[in-house]
């Protein structure tokens, strides 16, 4: 058996141990005989203690040096004389998730190759790339390299001169693109360059065309046909947005890659969740993964086998909207507890005849006439949620959106949370079983909506309401990554379901009927209200769940007729920039001409701002003669006299 010796490159901001990495590590260690682990942070006792389990070799250096310096600081560790001992050294990082599949299977084979060194996954050449962000490749184009989570050095290679002089002419890296280029990409060019032979577990010329950065694009691909036995974090975790895929594949592939693990193997994917749901923005997340469900109006996609008991808050303010309410409240599922509040004893007698008329079981109380509905959550019924009688829970209101000068677009965002919810039996049994069949799914809303004035308002709302969000979240205790030019998914409307853990801690803070005092008629946004509306995703965040949108596969066929019309329709957003700006090629080339075409706006709008001040305040016998000068030489280059 071959001795192999590996490096093991670690980071985390807070110097914890993400549970990935504790199985991975506890994969890795059946393969090699010694095992140095090397952090570009300081570790925290607890994440000490983690590691130390799985070697003694434990050294921190800056967080400057990113993958290959920190490889080159574990050899040092190791020193060269020591490194001499071994037959193989082995390359790894915690940029990945995995091993999804065993690595015995890949050892038994890669070992028996006659190379030099061997990586998981070799990439392709592409000689239409020149560089990285700029940055340019040795020979103007990307040659093939092997990915660099994971590569193996054997005997011949290990014990060369050449591999003492790669470390030592190693450039110290100060960003990802230069670890890249000068650290992943050159190791496999520079031993290439020497004549060292390299192979690869996978081989991704054997796809159809080239695909840069082929582990970013295409996981689900290399997982189910292939048997890649690693994922790059990058490519599910939301840092890399959607849109930067769309050259190259259809954009679901990181949540099919999620699916796949979750049913075709035997990796905890709970394990890759925690860390996402950890570590990114919620709106990330969500476009990323694209968390949003349809279920179907009239029939079940699973059997209903749930027999627990369900709960429903609902706050209802107009007596004349309590039939209704009532109506969609015989969609729950038999058994369904319902817990109402209200603000007058008309509407509490209204509650009383139609509730009990349909044989509903229920509670209601009087609350003081503030803070709209999020009283009754927040305040009378939070023990509901804080407690460990009911696993789901749907939560709404009535709704007119009184403040709105056409009712009617009140009635239509109230109509689409309401069937988009439990709108019928169905939804409701189908949605109960989307958080069955998706442990880490915390909230089911509706979309946001986008008819007549709402058009864009979850990015208008954003801003006006973050520093009440901010201040919530800091209250709560919420630990989450939070920013003021990302407007993270929320159930606008206020009315979703949830799972009860999901929502606990924040619920569990105590509020109180006085912390909703300053929300008045007269204010429609910017209230704590608001800034509850769009704090429950984050706090469903901050206990590892996620939000997901949800709607009707009737209401799908309005969705995707109305967002097409919006952007494809003769009034719509393409037809009007292609009006005025020279269309790119693909969804980044037109965004590209677009931005530049809006530059160019702006700054012809400030030249022609500066002539007007200029005009205003300097004397005209000053810039009348360089204009006059300036009209002769533009007639004198058209040849007018």
């Amino acid at each position: 058996m071959k001795k192999r010796v590996a490096t093991y490159c670690f980071y985390d901001p807070k110097g914890e141990v993400a549970q990935y990495k504790v199985y991975y590590l506890s994969q890795l260690v059946k393969f090699v005989d010694r095992l140095v682990i090397v952090c570009n942070v300081e570790l925290t006792s607890e994440g000490r203690s983690t590691l130390e389990q799985f070697t003694e070799d434990i050294i921190i250096c800056e967080n400057t040096c990113f993958d290959f310096w920190a490889h080159k600081a574990g050899i040092e560790y190791i020193g060269w004389d020591a490194l001499e001992e071994y037959d193989n050294y082995l390359l790894c990082n915690d940029t990945c998730y995995g091993p999804i599949f065993s690595l015995e299977e890949v050892f038994d084979k890669m070992d028996k190759l006659e190379c030099d060194f061997w990586g998981i996954m070799l990439c392709p050449e592409d000689n239409g790339v020149t560089s990285a962000n700029g940055l340019s490749f040795s020979d103007s184009y990307s040659k093939e390299y092997l990915w660099g989570v994971f590569i193996n050095v054997n005997t011949q290679l290990l014990k060369s001169d050449e591999f003492k002089e790669y470390w030592g002419t190693l450039k110290n890296v100060f960003s990802y693109t230069e670890t890249f280029v000068y650290g992943e990409y050159y190791f496999t060019d520079y031993f290439r360059d020497c004549g060292f032979k390299y192979d690869s577990w996978y081989n991704a010329k054997a796809l159809n065309g080239n695909i840069p950065l082929i582990f970013q694009h295409i996981p689900y691909k290399l997982l189910r046909d292939n048997g890649v036995p690693f994922l790059w974090k990058k490519a599910v975790d939301g840092s890399i947005p959607l849109s930067n895929l769309w050259n190259f594949s259809y954009g679901n592939e990181a949540y099919r890659a999620l699916e796949y693990i979750e049913q075709c193997t035997d990796y905890d994917a709970g394990m890759i969740w925690d860390d996402i749901l950890c570590n990114n923005h919620l709106s990330d997340i969500q476009g990323r993964l694209q968390l949003e469900y349809i279920v179907s109006e009239n029939y079940m996609e699973l059997e209903y086998t749930y027999d627990k008991k369900i709960a429903v808050i609902c706050h209802m303010y107009y007596a004349d909207l309590v039939e209704e309410c009532a109506g969609y409240s015989e969609n729950f599922p038999e058994g369904t507890d319902f817990y109402l509040t209200t603000t007058t004893e008309e509407t509490m007698a209204k509650i009383h005849q139609e509730y009990s008329t349909r044989g509903l079981s229920y509670q209601v109380q009087i609350i003081p006439n503030q803070g709209r509905d999020a009283p009754s959550l927040f305040v009378t019924y939070a023990h509901i949620v804080t407690g460990s009688e009911y696993e789901y829970i749907c939560y709404f209101h009535d709704k007119k959106s009184a403040h709105m000068h056409y009712k009617e677009v009140g009635a239509q965002f109230k109509l689409r949370c309401y069937n988009a919810l439990f709108g019928t039996k169905n939804i409701v049994k189908n949605i109960i079983n989307k958080f069955e069949g998706n442990p880490h799914l915390g909230i089911i809303s509706n979309p946001p909506p986008y008819h007549n004035g709402l058009f864009g308002c979850e990015l208008r709302t954003w801003k006006r309401n973050f520093e009440g969000i901010k201040e919530m979240a800091e209250q709560i205790g919420l630990n989450i990554p939070l920013s003021n030019d990302k407007a993270e998914p929320a159930p606008y409307g206020a009315m979703f379901w949830f799972r009860a853990v999901a929502l606990k801690k924040m619920l569990a803070h105590g509020f109180t009927y006085n912390d909703f005092a300053d929300i008045t008629p007269e204010k429609i946004d910017g209230t704590i209200s608001h800034a509850i509306e769009r704090i429950y995703g984050l706090a469903a965040q901050d206990s590892s769940y996620y939000l997901a949108y949800i709607i009707s596969d009737v209401q799908a066929r309005s969705e995707l007729v109305n967002y097409q019309t919006m952007m494809f329709g003769n009034k719509g957003i393409v037809p009007l920039v292609r009006k005025y700006v020279l269309q790119g090629s693909g969804y980044q080339g037109f965004i590209s001409a677009l931005e530049m075409h809006l530059q160019k706006t702006i700054l012809s709008n400030i030249l022609q701002l500066f002539k007007k001040i200029i005009k205003c305040f300097v004397p005209r016998f000053i810039w009348e003669p360089f204009a006059k000068r300036r009209q002769q030489r533009l007639a004198k280059r058209l040849n007018i006299d």
